[in-house]
């Protein structure tokens, strides 16, 4: 792949690194001068953990998370991005549900009392650290398979959507459910029946699904947006809960449509040859009007249909002007205009206009 290149984060020098974390999270900034004394590289730092940091100085837990948690997001992209599609998440997804659930079942086998193999003692008060595990787990590829189906190619066809709702819905089931105190018993069996709904939907995706794009992988694109100075970019901007920042609307005829390479849902993984994976959103948008005339960003995108002939052409290869041709006769048409029951209809022009918010980069968290 052309720009895979520039996901190779294992080639950093201490001094990327240093640049990376200064976006994470302002707590963190303390401990970049100790990472750049002990010549923290791009390997060293794909593989830190929790006594790593601990040794760099780095002892609170709360700290140790924030920089895990980016480095987790760096360490997703470099090994999974080329493998990663809908159909594999949506299959992980059902394998983790189906472990839990086999995994509870074999529990309940075992303490049934009539059975020879009971065990005596005490009834257990508490749900075990790998069932809790294991549903940390579950969120976990929930929030990544969510993060698809929530954006463009995907957010508009019928039959994911619904498979989309259905999914979330069971995973917020099952994150309620085991935070409940009612008896184990009634809680695992809770579990049990929200991870067989999970399965079956997500078999459902991996097995019946004949949309075509659950199977490809996303793709990269280098997009460059030159303005005048002082002109605003014409974008929303998304920052998910994952660290994750996607394009949202997109002004018409603002010098971001214009550069024709940038769609809503595509996620922004670098600015000016800067990663910015898992960065706040107020120090992406800083980075973004850093240069007042000329902003190049690294896009992840979603897979999308395509033509015998190639990608489907852009937006702006159509005329934006089509002439209104009447298809009533003129009669019929005279009697409606007269009918003051209906207000008119707004133009397309009009609707996307209004629903679009004015001034430079806005954000949605």
């Amino acid at each position: 792949m052309a720009y895979f290149a520039l996901l190779q984060f294992e080639h950093w020098d201490e001094n990327d690194v240093a640049d990376w974390l200064k976006g994470l999270d302002d707590a963190v900034h303390q401990y970049i001068p100790s990472f750049i004394q002990e010549q923290l590289c791009g390997k060293k730092l794909l593989m830190l953990s929790h006594s790593d940091l601990e040794k760099l100085g780095v002892v609170k837990l709360g700290h140790q998370e924030l920089i895990l948690e980016g480095v987790d997001l760096l360490k997703s992209l470099r090994y999974t991005f080329e493998t990663e599609n809908l159909q594999h998440l949506a299959l992980q997804l059902g394998c983790k549900a189906r472990s839990l659930h086999n995994e509870i079942l074999a529990r309940g086998g075992e303490n049934d009392p009539n059975r020879a193999n009971v065990q005596s003692g005490r009834a257990r008060r508490q749900l075990s650290v790998s069932i809790l595990s294991a549903v940390c787990d579950i969120t976990s590829t929930m929030k990544t398979l969510t993060s698809w189906l929530d954006r463009a190619p995907f957010e508009t066809i019928h039959g994911i959507s619904l498979l989309r709702n259905s999914l979330v819905k069971l995973g917020l089931e099952l994150v309620t459910v085991a935070q409940k105190e009612s008896g184990v018993l009634e809680v695992e069996n809770a579990i049990m029946r929200t991870c067989q709904g999970m399965t079956e939907y997500c078999d459902e995706l991996v097995i019946n699904m004949k949309e075509s794009l659950v199977v490809q992988p996303a793709s990269l694109e280098i997009a460059t947006i030159r303005k005048k100075q002082g002109d605003e970019l014409g974008m929303n901007i998304q920052s998910s809960y994952y660290g994750i920042h996607a394009i949202g609307c997109i002004k018409d005829m603002s010098p971001a449509d214009l550069c024709s390479k940038i769609e809503k849902g595509d996620e922004v993984l670098q600015v000016n040859n800067q990663t910015v994976l898992g960065w706040q959103l107020a120090k992406l948008v800083q980075a973004l009007k850093e240069k007042p005339k000329e902003v190049v960003m690294l896009l992840k995108k979603r897979p999308r249909h395509t033509t015998p002939f190639g990608d489907v052409h852009n937006k702006r290869g159509v005329s934006r002007h089509i002439p209104y041709v009447a298809t009533l006769p003129k009669p019929i048409k005279k009697r409606r205009s007269k009918d003051g029951e209906k207000s008119s209809r707004p133009t397309l022009q009009e609707y996307v206009t209004s629903s679009v918010p004015t001034g430079d980069i806005y954000i949605t968290k």
